[in-house]
């Protein structure tokens, strides 16, 4: 039974780190892009119309960083010639 319990235990202690890694990918976020915010990698902002993940992590300056973020989804067209 001990040996059992030790099997269970290595299992989920291997899950807990695959979730882990898995929750370090994971996109947070999605709030409006501002001044002075402080980004973490894969955190997601909405910015000039697109969706951004932060690529590498830091406090925003007066500007969008582009050299900071990579764009996920490019800006939509606004439906209004009805196609």
């Amino acid at each position: 039974m001990a040996g059992r319990f030790k099997t269970l235990e290595a299992e989920i202690a291997a899950l807990k780190a695959d979730h882990a890694a898995l929750d370090a990918k994971a996109l947070r976020g999605g709030s409006v892009w501002t001044r002075g915010a402080s980004y973490a990698v894969n955190d997601t902002v909405v910015h000039d119309g697109g969706l951004w993940r932060c690529i590498e992590g830091h406090t925003s300056g007066e500007t969008f960083a582009h050299d900071r973020f990579v764009l996920q989804v490019k800006r939509g067209r606004d439906g209004k010639d009805a196609r």
